[in-house]
């Protein structure tokens, strides 16, 4: 996922949260198995709130993509587009574990 790897590198967190994006990214990776579950589910409300957290504070950490991928399944959870969101989730499943092994190598 050529596209996702070169947003990563370009993310950055706020100066002074540096030192909590790799458990930033183990606390998303733990929630993202709860928002897995809620989609086979098809429970979209409790999808939408676990998202919608994400959005309002995942930027200032450096996690960016994982904010607007945030956005995008809030308005798909209003349309029930539930086999989008699976798309988007395998995604952010990626981004994320990506995501934490860049921080935990130091790159």
């Amino acid at each position: 996922m050529k596209i996702i790897d070169e947003l990563i590198e370009k993310e950055k967190p706020n100066k002074g949260l540096e030192i909590f994006c790799e458990e930033f990214a183990k606390d998303r990776i733990e929630e993202l198995s709860e928002l897995l579950l809620c989609v086979n589910n098809a429970d979209l409300t409790s999808a939408a709130k676990i998202v919608h957290k994400w959005k309002g504070f995942s930027a200032p950490y450096g996690f960016n993509y994982l904010e607007a991928m945030s956005k995008e399944i809030e308005v798909l959870a209003k349309q029930n587009n539930l086999d989008e969101i699976k798309v988007i989730a395998e995604k952010i499943e990626y981004y994320l574990n990506e995501k934490r092994r860049i921080i935990s190598n130091g790159i």
